[in-house]
């Protein structure tokens, strides 16, 4: 991996420099662009990055989510929580306060569908196995964008950063939402209130974070970007459980708990 060592002014605060670390705000000297490496070494500490930076990170990610995670690429790293820590520590809390989850996908008649091998992968990746389920969609959802706006120039581990951020931005807002569904259900006229507002939050705020990120491009220009990597995605996961249907129910479960 490419490093860039800071020599006299530090990414994070703009002060000068000396050693390892910024003596002012703490943040190291070296500071590279993100690379397998350094994306896949968040994930064993995730868990346990509950920090001081937690709320920060959120409040960013709701004010000016395009440019948070544009300055974390730059290089200012220290106030915030790691992308893929930030998308874990929400994806747990979901899990926490998350009840009656094996209801929540319905595919009709189970009788009809309880050998269809396609159910099988959807019910174990976004219900047993739902971080599993959320990491293959970061990869894949990066993949895409990564194609939609190749012309940006960010990697494809950039653009891992860039998901990760938004992906747990919107499990966390599945999270706040979750009282008012509570609150709305069983009266029609609320509930259908409170389904278009979430529908209309969990869509426009990926093209506000797009928007913002890729900062060159029109608002229409980026809804057709948007669009586009939304079509790449539908193919690739297509594809994605094409071949894990091809493999033996055995092996699945066995990959994904080894």
């Amino acid at each position: 991996m490419k490093i860039d060592v800071m020599a006299s002014l530090c990414k994070n605060c703009q002060q000068e420099i000396n050693g390892n670390f910024c003596s002012n705000c703490g943040q190291s000297s070296r500071v590279g662009r993100m690379s397998f490496t350094n994306v896949m070494r968040q994930i064993p500490v995730s868990v346990f990055s509950l920090d001081r930076g937690m709320l920060f990170t959120i409040k960013e990610m709701f004010l000016e989510p395009g440019l948070m995670v544009r300055n974390y690429l730059e290089g200012q790293r220290v106030r915030y929580v790691k992308p893929l820590s930030f998308l874990v520590v929400m994806i747990t809390l979901n899990l926490l306060f998350q009840t009656g989850a094996p209801n929540t996908l319905n595919f009709g008649n189970a009788e009809q569908v309880e050998n269809l091998m396609t159910v099988k992968l959807l019910r174990y990746l976004f219900i047993e196995k739902f971080a599993y389920g959320v990491l293959v969609l970061l990869f894949i959802g990066s993949i895409s964008t990564a194609l939609a706006f190749w012309k940006r120039k960010y990697s494809y581990f950039e653009h891992v950063v860039l998901n990760a951020y938004l992906f747990g931005f919107l499990t966390f807002a599945v999270l706040l939402f979750k009282p008012l569904s509570i609150w709305s259900e069983g009266v029609p006229f609320w509930e259908e209130v409170v389904g278009k507002v979430k529908f209309l939050f969990m869509a426009g705020f990926p093209l506000k974070v797009y928007y913002e990120f890729f900062e060159k491009y029109s608002i229409w220009k980026t809804m057709r970007r948007v669009t586009l990597a939304g079509f790449i995605f539908s193919i690739l996961l297509i594809l994605f459980l094409v071949l894990l249907s091809g493999l033996e129910w055995d092996q699945i479960q066995q990959m994904a708990n080894s």
